[in-house]
């Protein structure tokens, strides 16, 4: 299961290799640590999504659901007040993390059934994007339990 969430982790950069994942999470882990939990954590929350839910294990095994999920933990994180210099903000944005990396594997098999069934193509970064559309669309306004930094938007 690490395996495939390191290959999750190099799917970003279409690598489908664990040593490439293992390099971008040191990567991410030097330049800012608060994003590299938040990445680990939606890819983990993904690929345990997809083998609770028996997904394709073909593509569990070359790390495609945790692809978006990992995606989705540095968007959400970037998105909101925390950072390495507040920590302390980690508990909310958790939630978030958990709820959107397991509904982007959902909309990953939904979407790639769809795409590429009809169309002959993967869907790519869409499961990511409308995750966290709709988290921050959720999030916002005047009642949002979980702030949105309005400055990164």
């Amino acid at each position: 299961m690490i395996d495939a969430i390191f290959r999750g982790i190099a799917q970003v950069d279409f690598m489908n290799n664990t040593i490439t994942g293992l390099f971008i999470t040191i990567g991410i882990f030097v330049a800012s640590p608060y994003y590299a939990l938040c990445m680990l954590l939606g890819a983990s929350v993904s690929t345990i999504t997809s083998l609770a839910l028996n997904m394709n294990r073909q593509a569990f095994s070359n790390g495609l659901h945790g692809y978006n999920g990992t995606l989705v933990g540095i968007g959400i994180g970037l998105f909101h007040f925390g950072g390495d210099d507040n920590f302390f903000l980690m508990p909310q944005v958790i939630v978030g993390i958990i709820l959107m990396s397991a509904l982007s594997t959902i909309f990953f098999a939904g979407l790639g059934g769809l795409f590429v069934g009809k169309f002959g193509i993967s869907p790519f970064t869409i499961p990511f994007i409308l995750c966290c559309w709709i988290w921050l669309l959720g999030s916002s306004g005047a009642y949002g339990y979980f702030p949105v930094n309005g400055n990164s938007l």
